[in-house]
């Protein structure tokens, strides 16, 4: 998927009210397109098959089989398919085992609508929820290769790193929360010129990202906090 595709999202909750609300909240984004609903665990499953979607939004509480269960079958049978958990508390055991169960992370149904935006874009993209990343940390990986989606770190998350002894060794070219590093060299280089990229970039792929370039203060650039906060949680 690029920065500039449609992601298709698939809303499962097993109350129609909540379902219609959120298909209508998604609409009001061009970026966005529902794709498919379901009410039932099974219809969840089923559903992957025919929407083919991008990611999930998905509560945990359904009926016929269990949200968790559901998402077990969808990691399995579908691996690209991105899940996000939507559930109505915070202290929900069956969270945990969403993680595990490979979701990319979990909102709270009270959330403000933008964040629930922004958290779908960052799954969609291969990113995903700083619950999850500390979850990843808890469970024993040893490392986190993607950027984690936060603006700056506190000393929690950094004694927390520290004990870990995780590896943090994430990219700047994808930087959520700002322009990524990627745009950093379209804005300040003629990408354009250079020969040795289109041996491995098409030119149809470069030239319209890079002539046609938007324009951004520097501190718009994400992938500098990025590096900053990878130096901290280094240095932890």
């Amino acid at each position: 998927m690029t920065t500039e595709s449609v992601v298709r999202i698939l809303v499962a909750d097993d109350h129609p009210v909540v379902r219609d609300g959120l298909v209508a909240m998604l609409s009001t984004q061009t970026d966005f397109r529902v794709v498919g609903q379901a009410s039932t665990g099974r219809e969840v499953v089923a559903n992957i098959e025919i929407a083919r979607p991008d990611v999930v939004l998905l509560d945990l509480e359904m009926p016929d089989l269990d949200g968790v269960e559901a998402l077990r079958q969808v990691t399995a049978e579908h691996p690209e398919v991105k899940v996000l958990v939507f559930t109505a508390f915070d202290d929900d055991e069956r969270i945990v085992s969403a993680v595990q169960a490979g979701a990319q992370g979990y909102l709270l149904k009270g959330s403000p609508r933008d964040k629930v935006f922004d958290a779908i874009r960052v799954i969609s993209q291969g990113g995903s929820l700083l619950q999850h990343n500390l979850t990843m940390i808890v469970d024993g990986h040893t490392g986190i290769e993607h950027a984690i989606p936060a603006e700056r770190v506190y000393k929690d998350v950094l004694t927390l790193w520290a004990a870990s002894g995780t590896g943090y060794t994430p990219t700047i070219v994808v930087g959520y929360g700002g322009n990524w590093g990627e745009n950093y060299w379209y804005q300040k280089t003629n990408v354009w010129e250079n020969e040795r990229l289109l041996t491995f970039v098409p030119r149809d792929v470069v030239d319209p990202r890079s002539r046609r370039r938007t324009m951004v203060p520097d501190d718009e650039f994400n992938h500098i906090d990025i590096a900053r906060i990878c130096k901290q949680l280094t240095d932890a």
